[in-house]
């Protein structure tokens, strides 16, 4: 009863972790996105 519960806690934690990093890496895509943009609009 104790392993499976512990089972299911680390696998909610690995999901939350998966999509956080997710998160994450979308942020800091949008972020190189919005910054090239600017860069591109300031040249020309």
């Amino acid at each position: 009863m104790k392993h499976s519960q512990f089972k299911i806690n680390y696998l909610r934690m690995n999901c939350f972790l998966y999509s956080y990093k997710i998160v994450l890496i979308t942020m800091k895509l949008k972020c190189w996105m919005v910054s090239k943009s600017f860069i591109f609009s300031y040249i020309y």
